[in-house]
């Protein structure tokens, strides 16, 4: 069953997949780690309540659940092992809440809207992440697009964070502008001190750190881009 953790409500026609089978592989004795694994997958029903079969008996297989995004859902990884005496296995995942990031981008000098990627991670300083309760979330690139007036909407949490942004557009914008403002931006590195994983930030042309109070419900921030190197 995939339920939220704040509420314990169900989450219906959230995407359950097998990320990855046998994380301990690699040990003398025991399968080697798989991630060819993508196609045994399923969408949980209005109770929340999913299936999985082809799942073989195993230890640290990882599941990963990409919820709806009709609310601020994080994508959520659950480890779980089947003895092999067993027929089946019941599970519960729990996906935590987060906030909405919301704003428009645009071009700083015409005003014009941009359509592009937009992208948060948290940073590892962030009291509000999921591992703080216990739970696991991951991330799924390319999940946020701004729309055609340059309106972008992406999951966020409370407490200090990055919004990334990249053109999807002709123009030549300025790349990492921004990054060196980042609490422990490091100039010998391409990548920030984030969580649930790192990103080059050299691949995007915005980044900028936010920090939305611990009881926001949504964060409005605008972001421009500008030509140049």
């Amino acid at each position: 069953v995939v339920t939220e953790f704040q509420s314990g409500r169900p989450i219906a026609k959230a995407k359950v997949s097998v990320y990855s089978l046998f994380g301990s592989g690699g040990t003398q004795g025991s399968p080697r780690r798989r991630r060819d694994t993508q196609h045994i997958r399923a969408e949980t029903d209005e109770q929340g309540r999913f299936q999985l079969l082809g799942i073989p008996p195993g230890n640290q297989h990882l599941l990963k659940v990409d919820p709806p995004k009709s609310e601020p859902w994080l994508i959520a990884s659950h480890e779980v092992s089947i003895d092999p005496i067993q027929r089946s296995a019941t599970t519960n995942i729990q996906v935590f809440r987060g906030i909405w990031l919301e704003g428009r981008l645009t071009d700083e000098t015409t005003g014009e809207p941009i359509s592009g990627d937009m992208d948060y991670l948290a940073l590892q300083k962030n009291p509000n992440t999921p591992k703080h309760f216990g739970l696991r979330d991951s991330h799924q690139y390319n999940r946020f697009q701004t729309d055609q007036s340059g309106r972008y909407r992406v999951v966020g949490l409370p407490g200090p964070g990055v919004l990334y942004a990249l053109s999807g557009g002709a123009t030549d914008y300025a790349r990492r502008v921004g990054a060196d403002k980042v609490d422990g931006f490091n100039p010998k590195r391409d990548y920030l001190p984030t969580t649930p994983t790192i990103m080059q930030f050299s691949h995007w042309n915005r980044i900028q750190q936010i920090d939305p109070p611990v009881d926001a419900q949504s964060y409005s921030i605008d972001l421009k881009l500008s030509v140049g190197n």
